[in-house]
């Protein structure tokens, strides 16, 4: 009977010595992989790409529907508007009465004020061609985007 109760005994599980050195050992690890990842990095990411999104759907947006669409910049929030004042918002799809405003995690600031033309040309509010890149900041300089002249292109 006793090598019965033996037998048994040694297929019933962990020991408790087994089960608290690898909760231990998984504790020390996830400490160590907590320290080595950025959560910061992450929202900066995130935040620079739906930035580059919105932009290049005002891209698209001008010139699909011919006509000027205006970037507002007023950290942390940028807005896409069909006039320069901002007076009548571009919707988000599918509402029809939300303004597409997209909201950095920081700050935000656009090295020019500009706009697309109904060709998609960057175009600086005072009505010339852009005739360089224009940049935007985004977390104080962490993450930058360009907007190419010419052809509007945003990387």
């Amino acid at each position: 009977m006793d090598d019965w109760l033996k037998a048994r005994r040694s297929r019933a599980g962990f020991t408790l010595t087994e089960l608290v050195t690898v909760i231990v050992i998984a504790g020390i690890l996830s400490a160590v992989i907590y320290n080595k990842v950025s959560i910061s990095g992450f929202k900066a990411e995130g935040s620079t790409d739906e930035i580059k999104a919105a932009v290049r759907y005002a891209h698209k947006l001008a010139v699909a529907q011919r006509r000027n669409v205006y970037l507002s910049a007023a950290s942390p929030d940028l807005s896409l508007c069909y006039d320069l004042a901002c007076a009548s918002p571009v919707v988000k799809p599918p509402s029809a009465s939300d303004a597409f405003t997209v909201t950095a995690s920081d700050t935000l600031t656009l090295s020019s004020a500009f706009y697309f033309d109904s060709l998609g040309r960057p175009t600086l509010t005072s009505g010339s061609l852009a005739t360089s890149a224009i940049t935007a900041s985004i977390l104080g300089g962490t993450r930058t985007l360009t907007i190419e002249p010419q052809t509007g292109f945003v990387h």
